[in-house]
This record gives C-alpha cells, structure tokens and sequence, in this order.
C-alpha cells in the first residue's frame, strides 16, 4: 500500500499514479530470510559493483518504480 498526501490529508491507497499516468502496484510476495551465524564465515572479499547490480536487480524485480534512478537510491 501506498501513504499518499492529498490536500494536506495522509490517505493509504492500493495504487500509486504518477502526472504522466504511470501506475504503481506493490508486490505481496516480498522474501523473508533469517541470517544464521555461518554467514560471518562468508568471505569478504567481493566485487561491489557486482553486488550492487545484483541488489538493483533484486529491488526491480519485486518493486515498480516510476524512475530508474529509485532503483539505485533504494540499493545503496
């Protein structure tokens, strides 16, 4: 869902429509995933641009976003 300001007023609604008409939908089948200790022995060394794509591509597919440039706000 999405909180909305019109006219001074906070409203939840279902879908977000942007001026040119671009319709936002939140998706219900967000992962969940509990860390386990081992993960400290993952190693530490790591391209980060790799990651950051691989995370760009993870928010994408679960998120609609009206602008490419939210994609690498909500990844970083």
């Amino acid at each position: 869902k999405y909180l909305i300001q019109k006219e001074d007023k906070l409203i939840i609604e279902e879908t977000y429509t942007d001026k040119e008409g671009f319709t936002c939908r939140p998706k219900q089948d967000l992962p969940i995933c509990y860390i386990k200790p081992d993960i400290l022995k993952e190693s530490r060394e790591f391209d980060y641009s790799h990651l950051l794509k691989d995370v760009i591509r993870f928010v994408k597919s679960y998120l609609e976003l009206p602008e490419e440039s939210g994609y690498l706000i909500l990844a970083l």
